[in-house]
């Protein structure tokens, strides 16, 4: 499989720990999809707090953490950590920080 490389910003900021985090009006819609696998969804978290995506298969709970661990990007709306727009950092300050298994 070829796959263009991830883009980086050309100035990224430094993450540091990650403390906040939030979701504002995020919109996601995979390219074979008739509609949007998440519409508009906002939220915020700290560090120490507990969220749960909780519905059924196929409602975007996937999707949500592939946006949040930057596997995908949004196509409308802005992620932000520690108030940082996720189009301004590195990636790997991210990764180096988060777990992320799937059900498979």
């Amino acid at each position: 499989m070829k796959k263009a490389p991830e883009p980086q910003p050309l100035q990224a900021v430094h993450l540091g720990e990650v403390e906040r985090l939030e979701f504002d009006q995020v919109g996601f819609q995979h390219r074979t999809a008739a509609t949007k696998a998440i519409n508009r969804i906002s939220f915020q978290a700290r560090t120490g707090e507990t969220i749960a995506f909780v519905g059924p298969s196929g409602s975007g709970k996937t999707t949500m953490m592939k946006l949040l661990v930057g596997l995908y990007r949004p196509e409308s709306g802005r992620i932000l950590y520690n108030g940082i727009d996720e189009n301004r950092i590195n990636f790997e300050d991210l990764r180096n920080q988060i777990g992320f298994v799937t059900q498979d």
